[in-house]
C-alpha cells in the first residue's frame, strides 16, 4: 500500500496516517502501552487510514466505564480529528505551525467548547485536570 502524501500542517487531514505511523499518540500509549510498534488501532480504510480508538472505541477501551459515545468524541478531539493535520515532519510544517499556532489553538478550543459535557469531562480527566 502506498501512502497518500501528507498535507501541510494545518491543512485538512486526508487520512494519510503518516502521523500515526511515525509516532504513537498519548492515548494509544495509555491504552496499549509504550512501545515502538505501530498503534494497534491504526486501521486501513480505502486508500488511507483511520483511528480505531475513534471509530470503534468500545473494542479498544472500556466504553461501559467511560460512556462509548462521549469517549469516542473525546478521543477524536484529543487526537485532533477534524481539526487539520497536526503532524510536523518537515521544515515547511514547522514554519507553518509557528505561523498559524494561534489559529490552531482557537480551532481546538472551539471544538472542545462545542463538545458534549461528558466529552469535556473526559478530556479534562485525561489531561489530569479533574476527575471523571
Amino acid at each position: 500500500m502506498s501512502l497518500l502524501p501528507k498535507p501541510l500542517y494545518g491543512d485538512p487531514c486526508n487520512n494519510c496516517g503518516i502521523c500515526c505511523l511515525l509516532s504513537r499518540c498519548p492515548i494509544s500509549m495509555a491504552i496499549f502501552g509504550d512501545s515502538d510498534e505501530v498503534c494497534p488501532a491504526l486501521e486501513p480504510v480505502g486508500v488511507g487510514f483511520t483511528c480505531g480508538l475513534v471509530t470503534r472505541t468500545a473494542e479498544f477501551a472500556d466504553a461501559d466505564k467511560w460512556g462509548g459515545t462521549a469517549l469516542s468524541e473525546a478521543f477524536a478531539l484529543m487526537t485532533g480529528a477534524g481539526l487539520g493535520c497536526d503532524a510536523v515532519h518537515s521544515d515547511a510544517d514547522a514554519a507553518r505551525r509557528t505561523a498559524i499556532r494561534d489559529e490552531v489553538i482557537g480551532r481546538i478550543r472551539d471544538a472542545i467548547a462545542k463538545a458534549s459535557p461528558e466529552a469535556q469531562r473526559l478530556i479534562a480527566y485525561f489531561q489530569g485536570r479533574a476527575a471523571a
